[in-house]
């Protein structure tokens, strides 16, 4: 499985779509693919835990769209606008 940069943290990524009870993350179809649930790490686990505890709380802002990984402009993070993660 071909799990790309830009899959996890594109705009379609909403906090729901992240499921740490039991360790998937949901990626949305894309060039009419099927969606998928995608394994992910106890540490990858941790980490996103602590983004939603400390980090996140402080970059939202109203209306919260739910997207899950925001930039600090508050806005959706997209690989695109961080060429270190391709």
């Amino acid at each position: 499985m071909d799990l790309r940069s830009n899959s996890y943290a594109s705009p379609g990524l909403k906090l729901y779509d992240a499921d740490v009870r039991n360790g998937t993350v949901f990626i949305r179809p894309g060039k009419g693919e099927k969606g998928r649930y995608v394994p992910i790490g106890e540490r990858a686990i941790k980490w996103i835990e602590k983004y939603l505890c400390e980090v996140r709380p402080e970059l939202v802002v109203e209306p919260d769209d739910m997207t899950l990984f925001l930039s600090q402009y508050s806005e959706a993070f997209s690989c695109y606008a961080t060429p270190w993660l391709r």
